[in-house]
């Protein structure tokens, strides 16, 4: 079966239907990490915490104050959702690649100097350097 034959196409459109992928894509395009952060309770309420949290544009999703059982004094601990950058960032290049708007960075090399000898020269050293295998020797 080929990468487009009508069968492989049918075949891909069932078992990754495009609504699909595009929900699935649209939900990691708003990713998050679910995030803690602790605070001294006796510098700061939950009110001010929230308050905080608000002004930075980060969404709580739970605050609360947790007794201590050591002497180092309660702490209210904040649990918040940060944006994933990494996926989101990943997310962004695909959709742009199946918008057909991204190119990958094009890199030119000018071998035009450089003999076929001296090519497959770095080759080996490429491959000895990575294997630590020098021309003729076996592992």
């Amino acid at each position: 079966m080929s990468d487009n034959s009508k069968e492989w196409l049918e075949l891909l459109e069932e078992k990754l239907p495009d609504k699909e992928l595009m929900e699935k894509h649209g939900k990691l395009l708003g990713s998050s990490t679910l995030m803690k952060k602790e605070f001294n309770s006796p510098d700061y309420t939950v009110e001010e915490i929230k308050k905080i949290f608000d002004a930075a544009g980060a969404h709580i999703v739970a605050c609360k104050i947790i007794k201590s059982v050591k002497r180092s004094g309660d702490k209210i601990h904040a649990w918040y959702l940060e944006p994933n950058d990494l996926t989101q960032r990943e997310q962004l290049k695909e959709a742009y690649k199946l918008k057909g708007k991204y190119e990958p960075e094009a890199h030119k090399i000018d071998l035009s100097n450089v003999s076929d000898d001296e090519i497959d020269d770095k080759i080996k050293n490429l491959i000895a350097e990575i294997t630590g295998v020098t021309d003729g020797e076996e592992e």
